[in-house]
């Protein structure tokens, strides 16, 4: 599953970076917070706060250690934080209307999808038709009429602000086929000059929109978007987070037809023996910032569970309740953000290992590497039923010459 691949990554990690970074520094800002919070309300005192700033002092030491055993019990409990950011252990009714959010917000992307296809598709239908009809609009010998110059200006300024150019915008213009009327002061060469940029330019910004949107699709949630067969990479997580996690092992199983629950543990040990590549080292980074963000996000989320109800109830100071019931929603959703985009990045990367190891992966299991595409897919398929699920009737012949 994908918590074992987030897992194997984490205890690859240096125990000591992964314990301070992950651990030991979010639990000493929680600890830090919560005691300013109480200095705030008058509940601590800085003589009683002196003795455990001395460095001398064994008050301090004692601190340390409890600090210490907390963030070491915050880092066995990081998978299950990570499958719960994900969407899992959430109750029925949390977990129901998040997952309704992530659906409708994927069925609001495709709809943009295919809105921007279809407007793609148009403007390139029209874009010859619209270049030779820019003498007929605008003849040599008659001059530009305030009409027809009037929405090549705002056709321009709109260019120039990078915003949305539709082809009914354009199609506005081709529609004034008189040139009588008072003329105005833009030239036919600078009309004409003006259009082909006009033109070009919307050509390209629906090309744009139409493959960020897919880009987003892909990038943040699992299978392919347009596909009517049902598929087990095809399912939405009830969070954005869950949903970009399960972006890579559809990633795999789509392009190459490798399953990463089963194969990830294998390309973990061939990145780590390859000592030419930086890329094992990028994704343990890339893992120890997600890691900290998701950290950080829950003991925020902590804090304010503990907090707010106390000081809605008590209120001795209106103005820091205020701060703090503002504040922390705030600092949480960042951090969720933070967490999110990390996690964008992460993946990424596990994408790219996917792209230069598999290969290396089958050679480790002693299979030639496939002739092309359609039978790679065939390879990992049933090496996958073999090695997942002891499938017998996918069988190998191995290469021979690694029998040698």
């Amino acid at each position: 599953m994908l918590s074992t691949l987030l897992t194997s990554i984490q205890t690859a990690l240096s125990p000591v970076r992964g314990f301070f970074i992950v651990a030991f520094v979010p639990m000493l800002f929680f600890v830090s917070a919560n005691v300013a919070l109480l200095r705030g309300l008058g509940e601590l005192t800085d003589a009683q706060l002196t003795p455990y700033v001395s460095p001398d002092g064994f008050e301090m030491a004692f601190a340390i250690v409890i600090i210490s055993m907390a963030a070491l019990l915050l880092t066995y409990l990081q998978p299950w934080l990570l499958t719960l950011l994900e969407g899992k252990h959430l109750p029925g009714v949390i977990r129901a209307a998040l997952q309704r959010r992530q659906t409708d917000t994927l069925d609001a992307l495709k709809e943009r999808a295919t809105a921007h296809f279809k407007e793609k598709n148009a403007l390139k239908a029209n874009a010859a038709t619209w270049r030779d009809g820019i003498e007929t609009l605008f003849p040599n010998g008659a001059a530009v009429p305030e009409a027809k110059a009037a929405l090549i200006a705002e056709l321009a300024d709109t260019r120039r602000r990078g915003d949305v150019i539709t082809r009914e915008d354009i199609s506005r213009l081709y529609a004034l086929t008189s040139n009588t009327g008072t003329p105005s002061a833009m030239s036919v060469d600078e009309a004409r000059k003006e259009m082909e940029r006009v033109i070009r330019y919307a050509e390209d910004r629906s090309r744009y929109q139409y493959f960020e949107v897919q880009n987003q699709m892909q990038f943040t949630y699992p299978g392919d978007v347009y596909d009517p067969d049902p598929s087990s990479d095809n399912i939405v997580a009830p969070t954005a987070f869950g949903n970009i996690g399960r972006t890579m092992r559809s990633y795999a199983l789509r392009r190459y037809g490798l399953d990463l629950d089963i194969f990830w543990t294998r390309f973990q040990k061939v990145m780590a023996d390859d000592s030419n590549s930086k890329l094992f080292e990028n994704l343990q980074a890339q893992k120890t910032y997600v890691d900290t963000a998701v950290t950080l996000f829950w003991l925020t989320v902590l804090f304010g569970l503990i907090w707010i109800p106390l000081l809605a109830a008590w209120r001795p100071d209106v103005t820091l309740f205020r701060v703090v019931a503002l504040g922390v929603p705030l600092a949480a959703w960042a951090l969720y953000h933070l967490a999110l985009q990390a996690y964008v990045v992460f993946a990424d990367h596990v994408r790219t290992s996917v792209d230069y190891y598999r290969f290396q992966v089958l050679q480790a299991f002693h299979v030639t590497p496939p002739p092309g595409t359609k039978e790679e897919h065939v390879i990992w398929q049933r090496l996958g039923g073999f090695v997942g699920y002891a499938n017998e009737k996918d069988t190998f012949i191995y290469a021979r010459e690694q029998q040698r």
